[in-house]
């Protein structure tokens, strides 16, 4: 079992923590159908914290994601199955990477923008 900064245990696999994050989002969804989904303006403004916190974390994973892919690539580990040149194909994902982590961080920045401004919000009850 790795061990993480804080005395966190990582003992799962990549695949399974985009799974969870992937569920919890799905959960979120679900439990915030309803008009009494919040009590306050702040448990509002605490779940878009932490969605920030969580886009603000995004762009390391995919950058990770296309390293670890380059590296595979030129170690003759990946290939692809309609046969198509793998070279091309992964610099594709790779692109395509860059910018989905360029998108998370312009989401980052407006999730915070939006924290400026929840973070002054009140109850009246």
């Amino acid at each position: 079992m790795e061990r993480g900064g804080g005395g966190v245990s990582y003992d799962q696999s990549p695949q399974q923590y985009a799974e969870q994050a992937a569920e919890a989002v799905r959960a979120l969804n679900h439990v915030t159908l309803g008009p009494d989904a919040y009590e306050w303006p702040s448990d509002v403004d605490r779940v878009i914290a932490d969605l920030h916190l969580t886009v603000m974390r995004l762009e390391q994973a995919f950058t990770q994601a296309g390293r670890w892919l380059e590296r595979a690539e030129v170690a003759g580990e990946v290939g692809h199955d309609q046969g198509h040149d793998i070279y091309p194909t992964i610099a594709c994902v790779v692109q395509r990477l860059e910018q989905a982590g360029t998108a998370s961080r312009w989401l980052a920045e407006d999730l915070d923008a939006v924290r400026q401004i929840t973070a002054h919000l009140t109850g009246t009850a």
